[in-house]
Formats: structure tokens, sequence, C-alpha cells
């Protein structure tokens, strides 16, 4: 099935009644398979279901997802699908993205050799969508440092890998290094004026600012839940309190 993923193929499973193989159940019911056929699952959305309904416990189900169906989706050739299937796992599993991508990184690097000439081990680890908004205003800071619509961007918001870069380009500090040029370069190309910075910049931010407060959010859940089931009262209010606080200024971000 791996290298079914690695080949690009769109992997379906169904439930087939008990007792029967596929040719048993096209000879002796064509219109019953042809609708079990209809109701197929992408197999990565099946395996999902299955480890939901076998085990209720929600660190289990996180570990069995991890074993049984990170490893398919660390094969999808597409990097578009592969995303697709780490945010549905996410939000199943009530996990955020990033530790989703950090266990499939792992899983690439011990690929097959046929895996990785045909597929996701062929390419570099998959970039977020705030992975790509960072380094956006990356590049655009590098070419104009002197924009007032960067004091509308926080460090903070960063992710911790490009957090201290960006405070660095703010303070003038810039490096030199491949990967800012790069950033850099992609932006001037692409902007072309001053006036489209400042506006690309200023959008930026507000989607830079819904990234980091929708991550927090997904972690807060998670703490609300272990709280919940600790019978911490105190600190599952403090969580509660923070969850709304940080809804709210979502709510009021217009992109």
């Amino acid at each position: 099935m791996a290298l079914a993923f690695a080949q690009g193929f769109d992997v379906k499973a169904i439930v087939l009644p008990h007792g029967k193989d596929p040719a048993d159940l096209i000879l002796d019911n064509p219109e019953e398979w042809k609708n079990l056929a209809a109701s197929a699952k992408p197999v990565i959305e099946f395996l999902m279901d299955v480890l939901e309904k076998t085990h209720s416990d929600q660190r289990e189900l996180r570990l069995m997802a991890e074993r049984r169906v990170l490893p398919h989706v660390a094969s999808v050739r597409s990097e578009i699908d592969r995303a697709h299937w780490v945010e549905v796992i996410s939000q199943r599993l009530n996990l955020p993205d990033e530790s989703l991508w950090n266990s499939i990184k792992k899983l690439q690097k011990n690929l097959p050799p046929e895996e990785i000439l045909h597929g996701a081990g062929q390419r570099d680890f998959p970039k977020t969508r705030k992975d790509l908004i960072e380094e956006r205003i990356l590049g655009l800071a590098v070419m104009y440092p002197a924009t007032p619509a960067l004091a509308d961007c926080r460090s903070e918001w960063f992710s911790e890998a490009r957090r201290e870069m960006f405070r660095n380009v703010l303070a003038g500090a810039t490096s030199h290094d491949h990967y800012l040029k790069k950033l850099a370069l992609a932006a001037e190309i692409s902007a072309g004026t001053v006036e489209v910075a400042i506006s690309e910049i200023q959008s930026l931010a507000k989607e830079l600012r819904r990234e980091d407060i929708k991550e927090r959010l997904t972690n807060l859940s998670n703490q609300i839940r272990e709280a919940e089931q600790g019978g911490k009262t105190e600190e599952l209010q403090k969580k509660v309190d923070e969850f709304k606080k940080l809804s709210a200024e979502l709510n009021v971000i217009r992109i």
C-alpha cells in the first residue's frame, strides 16, 4: 500500500460482508458490490475511523495513529495531499500540525529506497501554511526593513526556528546567509514596489497572528481535556478563560 501512495494512487477501502472476498461478492451480488464500491473511503480516513472505534483512550488513539496511519501519510507522493491528511488527522486527534509533521519527517528518513525514489522521501520536509507566511514576511522585511508595516508584526508570533531571524532583521542585523537571500529575492521579484510590500506585510501579519492563535487554541484544547480528566478544577477554569479570550481575538481579526 505504501508503494501505491508513493506512486500517486488514490487508495480507498471498503468493509466486505463477513466471509466474502471481492470475487465472491461480485459473482453473488453485483449490485451490492457496486454500492460498496461507491461508498469506499480514502484508506487514511478509513483507518482513522477504525482506530477511533477501537481505542477510546485519547493517548492510546494518538499512539496507534502514529504507528498505523502516519507511515501511510509519509508515503503520499503529493505534498498538497499530504498536507490535507495532516490537517484532517490533526483535527481528529486534537494535536497541532507541527507535532504530526515532526513524526512524518522521522518516518521519511526510514522509508525504503523504492519509496524514496518515487514519493515522499524524495522531497524536502513539507512546509505548513505558517512556515510559508513566516518566510514571506522575512523576505519582505529584508528587502524593505524601514517599512512601518513591520511594526504590526510581532516576533513572538513566529515559530521558534524563525523568531530570532525576524528580530535580527528588525534590529538591522541582516544575515547574509543563503536562506534569507533566497527569501529576499523572491520578495523583490513579486512585490515590485514599496506600496505593494506594505500592503502585503499588513495582510500577512494578520494571517500570521491567526495561525499563531489557532495553534495556541489547539494546545489549550488538549490542556483543557487533560485538566478535566485529572479533576484540576482551578487549572481547568484558567485554561477555559484563556481559550475564550483567544477565541474572541481570533473572531475580530479580519484578513
